[in-house]
């Protein structure tokens, strides 16, 4: 998901925010006071994610982890500026994060790129790295024609080391395996 051209302009806090997101019909997210109206998905968009957060949650079921697709918040204070992302998949498993309607404390963020890939290969992944929790941030291309699904891990201090175009590949997080051909059928 992208977010879409429509930005409110005048900054508003996070209790507002959050208030707001209870009763809005569209999802916003929030970056230092600044709230950003999400667009829609495409076809290919919705598919990958919506075949990973299968495969997900079928590997997920009955442990300690929890695995949300596209409406769980994930909250980030980065030098005191706040900000709520919508991620595409986002998995969380630490009983100290009770909030209802986000996450703090993700273990592992999953962005299936959108129109917007800037947003989501630098904004958000920078930002994200701040999540004290997080140990893994993938990007997903949602192109069938060029698949590709990028593994940065906090162990290995974000670098771009695991590119995968083909073949398996590891979420080391979850201790999940997957084959990228089955995201693009």
């Amino acid at each position: 998901m992208s977010t879409g051209a429509m930005k409110y302009p005048d900054p508003i806090s996070v209790e507002e925010y959050l208030e707001g997101e209870k009763v809005s019909e569209i999802r916003h997210e929030y970056v230092g006071g600044q709230v950003y109206a999400m667009a829609g998905a495409s076809k290919n968009h919705e598919r990958v994610s919506g075949g990973l957060f299968a495969n997900l949650f079928g590997h997920l079921r009955g442990g300690p982890f929890e695995v949300y697709k596209s409406d769980m918040k994930v909250f980030v204070n980065v030098l005191r500026n706040e900000a709520f992302y919508y991620p595409d998949i986002v998995v969380g498993c630490d009983p100290e994060d009770n909030e209802t309607h986000f996450l703090n404390r993700p273990k592992l963020i999953i962005e299936v790129l959108s129109e917007d890939e800037k947003r989501d290969r630098v904004e958000k992944f920078l930002i994200c790295q701040a999540i004290e929790s997080l140990e893994e941030y993938v990007i997903v291309s949602q192109n069938p024609k060029r698949p590709e699904i990028s593994i940065f891990r906090k162990s290995e201090g974000w670098l771009p080391g695991h590119v995968h175009h083909e073949g398996g590949f590891t979420l080391a997080s979850i201790g999940y395996t997957g084959r990228v051909e089955d995201l693009y059928l």
